[in-house]
């Protein structure tokens, strides 16, 4: 067996708690003195946020973490993950950039799966959301094009089962599958659809200031003009005629041009915002 051989054998020792022999304890102090003397850097960007995130738990063994551990890697993986594919939803990457961000986020979604079975948590874990291929120049669109469906699965994951018991202990209604991807709580979803019940008069303005609110106030994902407005029509919150209104204007009215204290009132209301 060559030197990087034992070398991996001993850092998948290491992690498990198990005592190296003479060998592999020389070839990992070594390996430590490197690492220290040349330490990785990372950009202070979404993508440097998940290769530290993914060089760190290489070799995680969750069965050798206390349970606190575990649920803040489990959660600090989410996020990292969520934020990454926003990058790349965001950001002009070249294939092989994307392509990275795929694998090391599937990866960690492994690893969150890992920690759900050790734990023997009752939540519904797509451990498949990252099972694509993605090869040559479209690498990029065609991972924007999953992403919408990559970030459900995952928000599915930690967020949709508990969701539910939430909803049902408070009334509520559970947010859809199709609508994870947009609103971050289930608070928020519920307060959508009492405002779009209630205070939808003039649909293109008063939609143009419900959306521009729940951006400027982050109560939902980054979601595009486009997508929204195709969402909308999909749950059947607006009629084809509203959407190719909607659709003919390519965008919604900025906040500054559909504002008005009916409407701000109504929001702040519903929303608790007051």
């Amino acid at each position: 067996m060559g030197n990087v051989q034992i070398l991996e054998t001993a850092k998948a020792k290491k992690a498990k708690g198990i005592d190296l022999n003479d060998k592999e304890t020389e070839l990992y102090n070594n390996y430590l003195n490197v690492m220290q003397a040349h330490p990785n850097t990372y950009k202070n960007d979404a993508y440097g946020v998940l290769s530290e995130l993914y060089d760190n738990l290489k070799s995680f063994d969750p069965e050798q973490t206390d349970k606190d551990n575990q649920t803040s890697i489990y959660f600090e993986i989410d996020s990292t993950i969520n934020d990454a594919i926003l990058f790349a939803k965001t950001t002009e990457l070249k294939p092989e950039k994307v392509n990275k961000i795929i694998k090391k986020s599937k990866f960690l979604n492994e690893v969150k799966a890992k920690l759900n079975k050790v734990n023997k948590a009752d939540i519904n874990e797509i451990e498949n959301a990252f099972d694509f291929d993605l090869d040559g120049n479209d690498t990029p669109k065609k991972f924007i094009e999953h992403a919408e469906l990559i970030e459900a699965k995952i928000l599915k994951g930690i967020e949709a089962d508990e969701a539910g018991k939430v909803a049902n202990e408070n009334g509520l209604k559970p947010i859809p599958e199709n609508a994870i991807h947009i609103f971050k709580k289930i608070e928020t979803y519920n307060q959508f659809i009492e405002f779009t019940e209630k205070h939808i008069i003039e649909p293109y303005l008063d939609y143009s200031y419900l959306f521009q609110r729940l951006k400027y106030e982050e109560l939902i994902h980054h979601t595009s003009h486009s997508d929204f407005m195709k969402w909308l029509l999909s749950t059947e919150f607006i009629t084809e005629k509203n959407y190719d209104n909607f659709d003919s204007k390519g965008c919604f009215y900025a906040l500054s041009k559909c504002t008005n204290s009916n409407r701000e009132n109504n929001f702040n209301n519903i929303f608790k915002l007051n």
